[in-house]
């Protein structure tokens, strides 16, 4: 069983294999799913067969012997258990900055479920007031709500958290509907700014999936951005987008390459 060690790359990820958490000569163990439990621990699915291929229509697997397996260091000990569906909303918002990953879906979920105005006041304050992490919870909180205008997500485009950011251009885009001018004109004044590679790479998959008339306009801004033409995956993202609204709307493609000045971006001239 193999364990990757994930670090940021500019736009993209990188992954180094670590040592391996767990190994058998047994043949027949299939770990086909992990997860973070309520504990903290890792619980691994082994299906447990000696076959791993679909090959045979018949129905011949060995359904017997499948097995469950809980993984955790020697350090760790039993976790106390927190029945979370009886807890009330003041203290599910309290677990959004809980450091188990499980725990914070689980409160995500439970709060979407309870949404009130003064529930979502409340998760609209952790957005600019909370902990990095509870600012990002309180977000995807919201949105489970559908609770996630353009109001609201405006003044996120320029979070101190990168992430932050990063999501708000991801939401205010996610309808695929046409922005407020005044949020349009934000968000190309953040790709003409933003200095962070995955905060750009959203922006330009924010802008295929806008209107071609607001879509060439957040591109035009990053196509500006000469930098970013070395990333080796925004520049592909820019030409997606670009390739998206040409078939719509030619027509303003075409008053794009009017201006002279076009023809100096390195998209353009060297691509």
């Amino acid at each position: 069983m193999h364990a990757l060690s994930v670090s940021s790359n500019g736009s993209r990820f990188s992954t180094v294999e670590t040592d391996p958490p767990l190994q058998t000569e047994d043949r027949w163990f299939r770990p086909v799913h992990t997860t973070i439990g309520p504990d903290g621990a890792i619980y691994i699915a082994d299906w447990y067969d000696a076959r791993i291929t679909h090959v045979d229509p018949r129905d011949n697997w060995d359904r017997q012997r499948g097995r469950i397996y809980r993984l955790r260091s020697d350090a760790s000990g039993p976790n106390p258990v927190r029945t979370l569906s009886s807890m009330k909303p003041a203290s599910l918002l309290d677990l959004l900055d809980d450091d188990n990953q499980w725990v914070r879906a689980t409160a995500r979920r439970l709060l979407s479920h309870a949404a009130t105005p003064a529930l979502q006041a409340e998760l609209r304050h952790l957005l600019m007031h909370g902990t990095a992490r509870q600012g990002l919870e309180a977000l995807w909180t919201l949105a489970q709500m559908r609770d996630t205008e353009e109001a609201m997500l405006r003044p996120l485009l320029w979070h101190p958290n990168p992430h932050m950011r990063r999501w708000a251009s991801r939401l205010l885009c996610d309808p695929s509907t046409s922005l407020e001018s005044e949020t349009l004109n934000e968000m190309v004044k953040l790709a003409r700014q933003e200095k962070d590679l995955e905060v750009l790479s959203q922006l330009a998959a924010s802008a295929a999936r806008l209107p071609a008339s607001q879509g060439y306009s957040l591109t035009r801004a990053l196509v500006a951005r000469q930098e970013l033409m070395d990333d080796p995956w925004i520049p592909q993202q820019i030409w997606w987008a670009l390739e998206k609204h040409l078939h719509k709307d030619p027509e303003g493609w075409m008053d794009w390459l009017q201006d002279a000045t076009a023809w100096q971006d390195i998209l353009l001239r060297d691509q």
